[in-house]
């Protein structure tokens, strides 16, 4: 018996940063955090794929819808009684609600919203954990 040759091609595949190393820093910076559940390699570059190259409006939108699904993840979650789920669900908006952030600027009030949805992903992630993790604030000028 004769074998044809393959018709799978293995090797299309690329994993191509951007030209804007900015850019490329952030979702690098991303994408490290994977290891310890602050985001997944797959949904950091499928958000990626959605960001046209140095157009910081469309990184704001991909990451931020990224962020905004995963948080509506884990309140499912969380509802549900899945604690492990809510908990890593949260970690990981928070992680894409902060990279969403960075581009933010041009928008003082969306940067100023997608910091405290970050925030309260990363405090109910931290309440879910076990243990806990306990908040500190410490003085520092007029603020904590």
């Amino acid at each position: 018996m004769v074998l044809e040759r393959s018709q799978i091609t293995r090797s299309v595949t690329r994993v191509a940063g951007f030209r804007d190393p900015e850019f490329d820093y952030h979702l690098l910076r991303a994408i490290g955090v994977a290891d310890y559940g602050g985001s997944t390699v797959g949904e950091c570059l499928a958000a990626a794929s959605a960001v046209a190259d140095g157009d910081p409006d469309s990184w704001v939108r991909a990451f931020g819808d990224l962020a905004r699904r995963l948080e509506t993840a884990a309140e499912d979650c969380a509802a549900a009684g899945h604690v492990v789920s809510a908990r890593d669900h949260f970690f990981r908006a928070s992680t894409y609600y902060r990279t969403a952030q960075y581009y933010a600027e041009a928008d003082l009030e969306h940067m100023e919203e997608l910091g405290r949805h970050g925030r309260s992903c990363f405090e109910r992630a931290g309440d879910l954990a076990d243990p806990p993790v306990r908040r500190m604030a410490f003085p520092f000028g007029d603020t904590r």
